[in-house]
């Protein structure tokens, strides 16, 4: 087929394959045009698959009709995190976490029904109350906060609710709330009510730590220092009425006997781990040093460390 010398076209595509005019065929200029036609069709064929969905604010968004559906019903929901808080454990050891679960608690047990709180901003508020409180006692502890709570729920929830159609931990910052529950707390009748409690726990608690070394110490000597160390394990041995010197004899012979180095490693382990120890405690750092050189002699040196008093380990005082 012949040329058109004068067809733009063609002279453009000429001179993009470095040609002259006259040796350019016609079929080269069809074939360039049907592979550009072939492209375009291409293109719009890809956006042809999206479809554009206005929304409100006026916005496109692109959606895919080759896209998945999500289907929702197979999708696992986290479950909401249960608000609690240790009873167990003293009020004044209690965070603010205790504080929103025993909140919560009150809550659900008064109106009956659930409380959903976000955490975060709860404690938060537990922190402002404090703020509140703090400059009428001098001090903000968390046993007193808890009394707060208490007094608020059995005097001035039900009005609150039926005031604000529900209850939000703000409303307890409310000054005559606050200012109510100073003129009626006798802090010093809470001191005392809260030591008897501590008293109680503690108790508890140390019966539990002897019945756990009196297993221990059934099965042998050797799973009492395991579970203990070297120094609570001569502390628990005198109160059962071995002397200083026997009792020092008793643990270096077990140690000796213990051929398990994991064994020997964990007795280390609990030996450090414990301190400090009371200074009632009568071994020293030398004679668990000299028990180790028993063992063997490329066990480190240790330094025991002693204070005055560890409370923590009163139950075992003679």
């Amino acid at each position: 087929m012949s040329i058109d010398n004068d067809d733009p076209i063609v002279r453009i595509f000429a001179e993009s394959q470095g040609k002259n005019i006259k040796d350019v065929e016609m079929w080269d200029v069809n074939k360039k045009k049907k592979k550009k036609v072939k492209n375009r069709s291409k293109k719009n064929k890809n956006k042809d698959d999206n479809i554009e969905i206005g929304n409100a604010e006026g916005l496109k968004i692109l959606y895919d009709k080759k896209a998945k559906e999500i289907d929702f019903s197979t999708k696992k929901i986290p479950k909401r995190r249960c608000l609690t808080y240790d009873k167990n454990k003293p009020v004044d050891e209690w965070n603010n976490r205790d504080l929103v679960g025993y909140a919560h608690s009150l809550y659900v047990k008064r109106l009956k029904k659930d409380w959903i709180l976000r955490e975060p901003a709860a404690a938060l508020e537990i922190n402002k109350i404090r703020d509140e409180i703090s400059p009428l006692f001098g001090d903000a502890r968390s046993s007193i906060i808890k009394d707060y709570i208490d007094f608020f729920f059995d005097n001035f929830l039900l009005e609150v609710v039926k005031k604000n159609g529900d209850f939000y931990f703000s409303n307890m910052r409310n000054r005559f709330y606050i200012e109510s529950f100073y003129n009626f707390y006798d802090l010093e009748a809470a001191n005392n009510k809260y030591a008897e409690q501590y008293e109680k726990i503690e108790k508890e608690k140390n019966k539990f730590c002897l019945e756990q070394m009196d297993i221990s110490n059934l099965i042998s000597i050797e799973k009492l220092l395991y579970d203990y160390g070297i120094v609570l394990s001569y502390q628990y041995l005198r109160m059962q009425n071995f002397s200083h010197l026997k009792v020092l004899q008793m643990i270096t012979k077990s140690c000796i006997n213990i051929s398990s180095q994991d064994w020997v490693d964990k007795i280390i382990e609990e030996t450090q781990k414990n301190q400090p120890y009371p200074l009632w405690i009568k071994i020293k750092d030398y004679e668990v040093n000299n028990i180790y050189d028993k063992i063997s002699r490329n066990i480190k040196k240790v330094n025991i460390e002693y204070v005055k008093d560890n409370k923590k380990y009163n139950f075992l005082r003679i």
